[in-house]
């Protein structure tokens, strides 16, 4: 089995989006680093050094702030359909034979 490294994405790559995290070859990630593309993976949820030997901290991860340039673009409105009076039925087809 190869070495995996994982990275974060800081620009978007060949259908990898901002934020993204991938596993590549060690080549390839290095790669995307150095260009700027990519940054080394860092799990925060993981402690890097447990406190005592044998007793892990139970941790609860919060979820980073959103700075502004990581916002979803905005969805555009929907128009909001107008109501039609229950009394208007729709108009009569005529049937040919």
């Amino acid at each position: 089995m190869s070495d995996k490294k994982i990275v974060t994405f800081k620009k978007e790559w060949r259908g990898y989006a901002v934020g993204e995290i991938a596993g590549f070859d060690v080549a390839a990630a290095d790669a995307l680093i150095e260009s700027g593309r990519a940054k080394p993976y860092v799990d925060k949820a993981v402690p890097e050094k447990a406190g005592k030997a044998g007793a892990a901290k139970k941790t609860t991860a919060a979820k980073p702030p959103v700075a502004d340039g990581d916002l979803p673009p905005e969805q555009p409105e929907q128009p909001e359909q107008p109501e039609q009076p229950e009394d208007l039925e729709p108009p009569e087809l005529d049937e040919k034979p």
